[in-house]
């Protein structure tokens, strides 16, 4: 009896903290504490939706790379690269969106100056050191943060995936008529995607060190 008594209280305590617990999140999170309390919530639920459709739209560029890929051997499925290009345009559409709300929200909340000087305050050089944190993905939002500017941080993720958009929409077109896109718009697709990933998770790890989350 006591064996399953341990057990069931072991189970609760797991349960509960799946359920209940707080985690850190991952991308263009937990950097509004500048902003107004009345906001604040608001903006964060746009940011964590967008970044849930970023991610979404991120995984179907992968599989999209992974039939690129695919071709260097010969065989190159256009349906099928077609149906991964139409779900990463429909999940980065829906980012863009969310994070451009964030933006808007973010400019008719605005800032509470107390706060934001944590982040214009806030030892950069430390935390980038201490968790190997560097190239243009770090400086580009440093130079957001170490302003306070935390909307044109939400501008410039929206602006990002505009970038990645008009090379999707490209793809598409290409896929539509039958064409196998050029290999190079790959190439740049990757890197577009890859730095704005970095953009986003610096900025996470910069606003949950610096107001303590």
């Amino acid at each position: 009896m006591k064996k399953k008594s341990l057990y069931f209280i072991s189970m609760i305590i797991v349960i509960s903290l799946v359920t209940t617990g707080v985690f850190a999140c991952i991308s263009a999170n937990d950097v509004t504490s500048p902003f107004e309390d009345s906001g604040k919530q608001l903006i964060e639920n746009s940011v964590t939706e967008g970044s849930k459709a970023f991610f979404k739209g991120k995984a179907a560029v992968m599989h999209l790379l992974s039939e690129g890929e695919t071709a260097c051997q010969g065989t190159f499925n256009v349906g099928i690269s077609l149906t991964y290009t139409n779900d990463a345009v429909e999940n980065l559409e829906k980012a863009k969106s969310h994070y451009s709300e964030a933006n808007n929200l973010g400019r008719t909340v605005g800032y509470v100056k107390i706060r934001q000087d944590k982040l214009k305050d806030f030892n950069y050089g430390m935390l980038a050191s201490e968790k190997n944190l560097r190239g243009p993905a770090w400086d580009r939002v440093t130079s957001f943060m170490r302003n306070g500017d935390v909307v044109g941080f939400y501008s410039r993720m929206s602006g990002d995936i505009d970038e990645i958009l008009a090379i999707l929409y490209s793809i598409k077109d290409k896929l539509e008529k039958g064409v196998q896109p050029e290999t190079a718009e790959y190439w740049i697709l990757l890197q577009k995607l890859s730095e704005i990933s970095l953009f986003g998770n610096y900025a996470t790890i910069i606003g949950h060190r610096a107001f303590e989350l």
